[in-house]
C-alpha cells in the first residue's frame, strides 16, 4: 500500500506494541513510520526501536508516521527520513499523544513544512524527557525534544543527570548512574553497542528474531560471569526455577551481534555454564539466556 505503511504494523488502532523492532526500509506516501505507519485511540509504543530507512510524503517518521491518543515511551530510531511535510526523525505527526524518555539519530530531510530532527509537528506541546542528534541529523530544530551533539548522546550522564538541559526525569539505566533512581534496567550504554547510543536491554542485539522460553519470571537477573576479563574459558552462573523443563540456553554474540555460540544445560541441575573461547578471537563478547526478559551482560577474553 501507499498509504498507513509501517515496518511492523501499518494502520495500528485501540492496539499496544512493546518490546518490538523493525529493520527494514520502509516506502510508502500518507502516514509512513519505520515501525509503525500511524497508531490511533490510546495504542501505546514502548521499548521498541526502528532502523533503515523511511521515505513518505506526508506525515512521516523514523519510529511512527502519525500518532494520535497514542504516548511513545522508552524507544529510538535510528532510521534515515526522507519526505515533505510533517516529518521526523521519532515521529511525523503528533496529535495528543505524548513522547518521553525516547531518541532518534538518523537523518531527517523534507522538501515541505514542519520538518523536525525528532518531531515533525506536534499539536499539543506534549514531548518531555526526549532528544535528537543534531549533528546526525542534519537539523537544529524539532517540535519538541531537545537537540544535542553526537558526543552528549553518547554520554550516560545526558539521560540520567538531571543537570542535563532537556531532562527532569530520569531514563532507567543499569547500574543507577547519576540520579536515576529506578530499578527495571531497561537502557543500558556502551561505545561498542548500537554505535555507541542507548540500546534497550530486552532485546536481541541482532535483527533476527530467536526463539525464547516466554515466562520471564523463571528468570532472575543476578546473570554474570566469572573471571571476566578471561582466557580461554569463563564460567557464566545465573538463577533458574527449577521447574522449567524447556531447552534452555546461553547465546554468545560477538561485537557485531552475530551468534558465535550456543551452550545447552539442564535447567533442573545446572546454575552455570563454561564457555571455552579457545578458538574465538581476543575482544568484547555478549551472552544472554534463551529467556524472555533475559539481560544481556558483556564479557571479554583477553589472549
Amino acid at each position: 500500500g501507499v498509504d498507513e505503511v509501517g515496518g511492523l504494523v501499518g494502520m495500528n488502532y485501540d492496539a499496544d506494541v512493546e518490546s518490538s523492532y523493525s529493520t527494514g526500509n520502509v516506502t510508502g506516501i500518507y502516514n509512513v513510520g519505520g515501525l509503525s505507519g500511524s497508531n490511533f485511540w490510546t495504542c501505546f509504543t514502548r521499548n521498541s526501536f526502528s532502523s533503515g530507512s523511511v521515505t513518505g510524503t506526508n506525515n512521516v517518521g523514523g519510529l511512527v508516521g502519525s500518532i494520535d491518543t497514542s504516548p511513545i515511551y522508552n524507544c529510538y530510531s535510528t532510521a534515515n527520513v526522507n519526505g515533505s511535510d510533517n516529518v521526523g526523525g521519532l515521529v511525523g505527526n503528533s496529535n495528543y499523544s505524548g513522547v518521553t524518555k525516547s531518541y532518534s539519530t538518523g537523518i531527517v530531510t523534507g522538501t515541505g513544512s514542519n520538518v523536525g530532527g525528532l518531531v515533525g509537528f506536534d499539536w499539543d506541546d506534549a514531548v518531555s524527557n526526549s532528544f535528537w542528534n543534531t549533528e546526525t541529523s542534519g537539523q537544529t530544530s524539532s517540535d519538541g525534544g531537545t537537540g544535542k551533539t553526537t558526543a552528549e548522546m553518547h554520554d550516560e550522564a545526558t539521560y540520567t543527570d538531571l543537570a542535563t538541559i532537556g531532562l527532569d526525569e530520569t531514563w532507567d539505566f543499569v547500574d543507577n548512574p547519576f540520579d536515576d533512581t529506578e530499578d527495571e534496567d531497561i537502557w543500558d550504554i556502551d561505545p561498542e553497542i548500537n554505535n555507541g547510543y542507548p540500546y534497550l536491554t530486552t532485546l536481541p542485539l541482532v535483527g533476527a528474531v530467536e526463539e525464547v522460553i516466554p515466562n520471564s519470571s523463571l528468570l532472575t537477573p543476578n546473570l554474570s560471569n566469572y573471571p571476566n576479563p578471561f582466557n580461554p574459558a569463563t564460567t557464566i552462573t545465573f538463577d533458574l526455577n527449577t521447574e522449567l523443563t524447556e531447552n534452555t540456553e546461553v547465546h554468545i554474540y560477538n561485537i557485531k551481534g552475530q551468534k558465535v555460540d550456543v551452550l545447552s544445560f539442564d535447567s533442573a541441575q545446572d546454575d552455570s555454564v563454561v564457555w571455552n573461547a579457545e578458538k574465538f578471537a581476543s575482544g568484547v563478547y555478549f551472552y544472554k539466556l534463551n529467556v524472555k526478559d533475559s539481560p544481556i551482560k558483556k564479557m571479554v577474553l583477553l589472549k
